[in-house]
C-alpha cells in the first residue's frame, strides 16, 4: 500500500514538473513570438515610411520632368518662330543678325512725324545730294504752314543715313518749326506740279541698277482683276494713296525696283524704295505692337500698295500678274470691290464681310478720325428720335481690332 502511494506521488510530481516545463516553454515561445511580431511590424512601418518618401520624391520628379518637357516644347516653338523671322529678315547673311536687329530697332524707334517745334535742318532732302542751278528762282517746292510764313520740305528716306557732302550756299535752307505734324507730307502729296531740285538719280542707292522694264503684255485688265476706288475723301485715303502716287512716279521715271521683293531688302538701311520707308514709319505711328504683327502687317500692306489702285486715277504702281500673285489671298480684291468704287482703306482690311458692309453702307468718311463731339450729338439725336432715319455708329470687327466708322444707316 505504501509502495503504491509512493509511486503515485512520484507520478504526480513528475506530471507537475512536466506541466511546469511546458508552461515555461509556452511562455518563452509566446514571448519570442511577440518579439518577432513587433520586429516585423516595425520593419513594415519602416518600409511604409520609405515607400511613402520615395513616392513623394517620384511625384516631385515627375512634376519637374513634365514642366521641363513643357518648357522644352515652348522653347522649340519660340526658336522656330525666331528662325522664321531671321530667315525673312536676313535670308542671305545669317551672320549679321545683331547688326540687322540693331538697325531694325533703330527704325522702330524713329518717329514718322516730326515732333512740334522740331528743327528739320538735319532731315532736308538736300543733304547728300546735288542741287540744280537756279535754286533761288524756284520756291514752289517749299510749302507754307498755316501762318503763311514758315516753310518746310518732305523728309527723304535716306537723309538720316547718308553723310553730308560739302555744303554750298544753296544748301542753306531756312530752319523752320513744325506746328502741324502731318501737313508737310499731305501738302507734298497734294501738289501735282512740283519743281524737282535734285538729280533724277534714285534716292535709294542701287535701286535703278538692273531694273527690268515692265512688259506691257503682262499687264492685266483692271476691270476684271483689280479693285475700283473712288476719289480720296479721308485722311487715311490721302496718306495711303499719296504713298502709292509717289511710288508710281518713281516707277514712271525708272527708279522703282520691280524685282522680287523680300522683307530683308525692305528693312535694310538705306531702304530699298520710298514706298517701304513711308509705309513702315506710317505703321510705327500707331504705337508699340509685337514684332511679328508689325512685320506681317508691313509685309502684306506693302504688297497691296505695291500692286496699286485704280487705273482711272493713275494710282497704280505695278499692273502685272506677278504682283497680284504676291498679295495674300485674304487681301485680294473681292468681286464686290472689283465692281463698286469704294475708299482705298477698305481694301486694306482682311475681312471680306467687313469690306462688303463698308462698301455697301458706310459713307465716304475717315473711320480713324471720328469727331467725339459729333458722336455725342448723334447719340442725343438718336435718343430724341427727331429724324426718321437716325444716325448711329457702325462697328466692324477686323483682324487687328475694331474699326469704328461714323455712317448713316437706315434701321429696319
Amino acid at each position: 500500500m505504501r509502495t503504491t502511494n509512493r509511486s503515485n506521488s512520484a507520478d504526480e510530481e513528475e506530471e507537475q514538473c512536466r506541466k511546469a516545463r511546458k508552461r515555461a516553454t509556452d511562455r518563452r515561445a509566446q514571448r519570442d513570438h511577440r518579439l518577432r511580431q513587433k520586429a516585423y511590424i516595425k520593419r513594415l512601418e519602416e518600409s511604409v515610411r520609405e515607400l511613402s518618401a520615395q513616392r513623394t520624391n517620384d511625384e516631385v520628379v515627375n512634376t519637374l520632368l513634365a514642366e521641363q518637357a513643357r518648357l522644352v516644347a515652348e522653347c522649340s516653338k519660340l526658336a522656330a518662330k525666331l528662325e522664321r523671322v531671321r530667315v525673312l529678315v536676313s535670308p542671305e547673311d545669317h551672320g549679321a543678325d545683331v547688326e540687322i536687329r540693331r538697325r531694325f530697332q533703330s527704325l522702330v524707334m524713329r518717329s514718322w512725324w516730326p515732333r512740334p517745334k522740331m528743327k528739320l535742318c538735319n532731315h532736308l532732302p538736300a543733304q547728300g545730294r546735288k542741287v540744280h542751278e537756279g535754286f533761288s528762282g524756284h520756291e514752289e517746292h517749299l510749302y507754307p504752314q498755316q501762318n503763311g510764313q514758315d516753310y518746310h520740305r518732305l523728309p527723304s528716306p535716306d537723309a538720316p543715313s547718308l553723310p553730308r557732302e560739302t555744303a554750298t550756299a544753296q544748301d542753306d535752307l531756312p530752319v523752320i518749326d513744325m506746328n502741324d505734324d502731318d501737313m508737310g507730307f499731305l501738302q507734298y502729296c497734294r501738289q501735282e506740279n512740283r519743281v524737282s531740285l535734285c538729280d533724277p538719280n534714285p534716292s535709294v542707292p542701287g535701286s535703278s541698277e538692273n531694273v527690268p522694264c515692265p512688259n506691257p503684255s503682262s499687264n492685266l485688265d483692271f476691270g476684271s482683276s483689280f479693285s475700283r476706288y473712288c476719289a480720296p475723301s479721308s485722311r487715311s485715303d490721302t496718306v495711303l494713296l499719296a504713298m502709292v502716287d509717289e511710288a508710281r512716279k518713281e516707277h514712271e521715271h525708272g527708279r522703282f525696283d520691280t524685282t522680287e521683293p523680300s522683307l530683308h531688302q525692305l528693312l535694310s538701311d538705306p531702304p530699298r524704295d520710298t514706298l517701304s520707308f513711308r509705309l513702315f514709319h506710317h505703321l510705327c505711328g500707331y504705337g508699340a505692337m509685337p514684332l511679328h504683327l508689325l512685320l506681317s502687317i508691313f509685309w502684306t500692306q506693302y504688297l497691296v500698295l505695291r500692286l496699286g489702285a485704280d487705273q482711272r486715277y493713275q494710282w497704280h504702281v505695278l499692273r502685272t500678274s506677278a504682283a497680284l500673285e504676291r498679295v495674300p489671298e485674304f487681301l485680294r480684291p473681292t468681286p464686290t470691290e472689283r465692281v463698286i468704287p469704294h475708299q482705298f482703306f477698305i481694301g486694306m482690311l482682311s475681312k471680306p464681310a467687313a469690306n462688303f458692309d463698308l462698301i455697301k453702307k458706310v459713307q465716304a468718311r475717315d473711320p480713324f478720325g471720328i469727331d467725339k463731339a459729333g458722336q455725342r450729338r448723334q447719340r442725343r439725336k438718336y435718343r430724341r428720335r427727331t429724324s426718321p432715319t437716325p444716325e448711329s455708329v457702325l462697328v466692324v470687327k477686323g483682324r487687328s481690332g475694331d474699326v469704328a466708322n461714323n455712317g448713316c444707316i437706315e434701321h429696319d
